[in-house]
């Protein structure tokens, strides 16, 4: 179980790291488009499906934003951490 876990470990890191050569490839050629969105709740990867989904419709053809010369980087902003979610604030008066 270790050895598969180790292999499929180390298969996972090579992945990685060959996708972000590929996005320092398309950063290098100002080829990469970084798009920030609100995250408050809800499916996330449905709507990262669906937005790829509408830019690959949307821009198939076009000359500089086709899939193949462009690649966008979905990122989500949080509004607030599960940190400052989850903790209380101190309390400001002393306990007497």
């Amino acid at each position: 179980m270790y050895d598969k876990f180790r292999h499929d470990w180390f298969g996972y890191m090579t992945m990685q790291y060959e996708l972000s050569d590929k996005l320092q490839t398309f950063n290098d050629n100002d080829c990469l488009i970084h798009v920030n969105y609100l995250y408050e709740f809800g499916p996330k990867c449905q709507f990262n499906q669906q937005f790829h989904c509408l830019w690959t419709e949307s821009f198939n053809q076009h000359a500089n934003l086709s899939e193949d010369k462009v690649k966008i980087q979905l990122t989500t902003k949080h509004q607030h951490s599960l940190n400052s979610l989850l903790a209380r604030e101190k309390s400001t008066c002393s306990i007497q």
